[in-house]
């Protein structure tokens, strides 16, 4: 565990931790919306909704380990923590003799979770009213939905890799 990462809370009794970078992150994302939502919504309101987006990024990434942390579990892993970097997080899941069914569900929760909130996000923009809430949905679904894709890249130790590593193993019964 790095020295950096800080327990911030326990969800379903897993801890989280958040590393240094994820709050540098924060800060620079809150800074980066701003000014984009500055002509949206003036000055403190450009901060309030940069910080809200923010935020429910920062739960979006979480809500991805989630997946993994909550079906890891549900087939019997112990689920040491969850800890959120700078670019993603990472769920620590106990090792265990190699499973490829079950290894690939698991490194398909934390897209599928991402997908569902891209697909919440899509619907909450195209019926807000409010362009200011639009605008943050809309934010919100585009970046679940690259989350989503980025992370089924085919390349360890992202979902796609670990998902193309229980493939070849089970297709060459190979545990």
């Amino acid at each position: 565990m790095p020295q950096r990462a800080l327990r911030i809370a326990t969800i379903f009794g897993i801890p989280i931790r958040c590393h240094l970078s994820w709050v540098l992150i924060l800060l620079l994302l809150a800074t980066l919306l701003h000014w984009l939502y500055l002509p949206l919504a003036g000055p403190s309101g450009a901060w309030l909704l940069a910080g809200a987006t923010a935020l429910l990024l920062c739960a979006s990434v979480l809500l991805h380990e989630l997946g993994h942390a909550l079906l890891a579990r549900r087939y019997g892993l112990r689920v040491s923590s969850i800890t959120l970097f700078a670019l993603g997080g990472v769920t620590e899941i106990a090792d265990a003799a190699p499973a490829p069914v079950r290894d690939l569900l698991v490194a398909l929760a934390g897209p599928l979770v991402s997908l569902l909130l891209a697909l919440v996000g899509g619907l909450a923009w195209w019926n807000l009213p409010s362009p200011a809430a639009a605008l943050v949905a809309l934010h919100l679904a585009l970046t679940n939905g690259v989350m989503a894709i980025f992370n089924l890249l085919p390349a360890y130790p992202l979902d796609g890799g670990r998902i193309l590593w229980a493939i070849s193993c089970y297709l060459t019964d190979d545990e």
